[in-house]
């Protein structure tokens, strides 16, 4: 109840003076100061529990890892990797995924694709993940390559895949125009998959950053969807880098 209130320090009284503890109270304490922010606290609470004899379980793992992403030390990061291979955690494929995206944001790319091979069952949201970390982590190629391999391995995509592939191609530029397009077409004729406004939102962006402002205008003006601020945004842009688009630029700010 207190943990839901944000009351944390209400919280750890009521949990300190619970003298049966199980693996469910500690696991809430945990979530609790994860939540709260009180990162050090969650992993203080972890390393007592343990002490006491209490083995932690998935759940819990992935509790540790999103504190591990708000405290952005590699080395408890590094350490704490070693312990889910250690207990054997790493064939939960929703952990591996967790760690992937901690080492993206510490900027550990390297070590998030070593990570990804060693994954035993990789499923789309692997897959995903791991295109996402490069998309973000300014290896486009290295995202196109990977969705490639999805590909020969008969993984289908889902909405999110293509948000990072969109992105990745519109970080390339115009070697991949072509392609990108390609791929912007299949989701809905190839795997069903409607278009949202992100994926638009990445296309306008691609043609924007090459300088072809009427194109991406004309294809803003057949959207299905309503453009936002972010994709209006995106063309005024696309106008400064191209002479003669003040009548665009006008358009879209109009």
């Amino acid at each position: 109840m207190y943990a839901k209130c944000k009351d944390l320090g209400a919280s750890i009284r009521v949990f300190d003076g619970n003298w049966k503890k199980n693996l469910i109270s500690w696991r809430i304490m945990i979530r609790s100061c994860v939540e709260n922010d009180c990162t050090r606290k969650a992993l203080g609470f972890f390393s007592l529990m343990q002490f006491r004899c209490f083995e932690p379980d998935e759940t819990m793992i992935g509790h540790i890892l999103v504190a591990l992403l708000q405290l952005e030390e590699t080395t408890f990061g590094l350490s704490f990797h070693c312990y889910i291979l250690k207990k054997g955690f790493l064939n939960f494929s929703f952990l591996g995924t967790s760690l992937l995206h901690m080492y993206a944001k510490f900027g550990e790319l390297g070590m998030a694709r070593n990570l990804f091979d060693q994954l035993i069952h990789k499923d789309l949201i692997a897959w995903s993940a791991m295109i996402s970390v490069y998309a973000q982590g300014g290896q486009p190629y290295n995202a196109l390559t990977t969705f490639k391999q999805m590909q020969l391995k008969n993984e289908k995509p889902n909405e999110f895949t293509f948000v990072s592939l969109l992105l990745a191609c519109s970080s390339v530029g115009a070697q991949e125009l072509g392609e990108s397009w390609s791929w912007f077409h299949s989701m809905k004729e190839k795997y069903d998959i409607t278009p949202k406004l992100s994926h638009y939102a990445c296309m306008v962006d691609l043609l924007s950053h090459q300088g072809k402002v009427e194109e991406a205008l004309e294809f803003v003006k057949k959207m299905p969807v309503k453009p936002d601020k972010r994709i209006w945004g995106t063309l005024i842009s696309g106008c400064r880098l191209v002479r003669g688009s003040i009548e665009i630029a006008e358009y879209v700010v109009e």
